[in-house]
């Protein structure tokens, strides 16, 4: 409970920053692919595979805003979704999950390094046409995030995500590490 309510003091913290004095020095879109976490469900294929969702895995497409502060210094507040499918014939599962996410940069010349919160909304797991009996609700979940950014030329960045993430499920009964590791691509509008 601590840790939720000190990552929850901090995310707030980053929000008045980011949004203190003027507005945002620039948009940014974000893209990024993900990897790690429990597994949330194995799905047979037809074929006699097995396709598996786990917490911490595939896209994310995020949109948000940088703020600088000194020349240093920097906030980045986004909003996005992260999922990931599964097909097998009539078969479609998907994990979904809507990350706000709050950080705070330290920029060099060439790179910048981030530590920040994030809560990511309505985590479920939901299935369609044959798999429509496979749904699981999990509660908001609170964590931690750690990045490193490059410089590939002005306006974009590439970098590293480290995300520290659980989910609980609704009744309470599983709790599901999400941690990953992400490959992202910035572009500063």
């Amino acid at each position: 409970m601590k840790k939720r309510v000190f990552l929850a003091g901090t995310l707030l913290l980053i929000v008045i920053l980011t949004y203190s004095r003027a507005s945002f020095a620039d948009t940014i879109v974000e893209v990024g692919f993900h990897l790690g976490g429990d597994e949330l469900i194995q799905e047979p294929y037809t074929n006699g595979e097995t396709g598996s969702l786990k917490a911490g895995n595939m896209f994310s497409f995020y949109l948000g805003g940088l703020k600088q502060y000194t020349e240093q210094f920097e906030g980045q507040f986004s909003l996005g979704i992260k999922s990931d499918v599964i097909y097998s014939g009539d078969v479609e599962v998907s994990w979904v999950r809507y990350p706000l996410n709050a950080m705070l940069f330290y920029r060099a010349e060439k790179f910048r390094v981030g530590l920040g919160v994030t809560n990511h909304f309505s985590p479920k797991v939901k299935g369609n046409d044959f798999a429509s009996n496979v749904t699981q609700s999990y509660k908001d979940a609170l964590g931690a995030e750690f990045e490193v950014d490059f410089n590939l030329k002005p306006g974009f960045l590439w970098g590293i995500r480290f995300t520290k993430i659980e989910y609980e499920t609704t009744a309470g009964d599983r709790i599901v590490n999400g941690d990953s590791v992400g490959v992202l691509l910035i572009a500063q509008l």
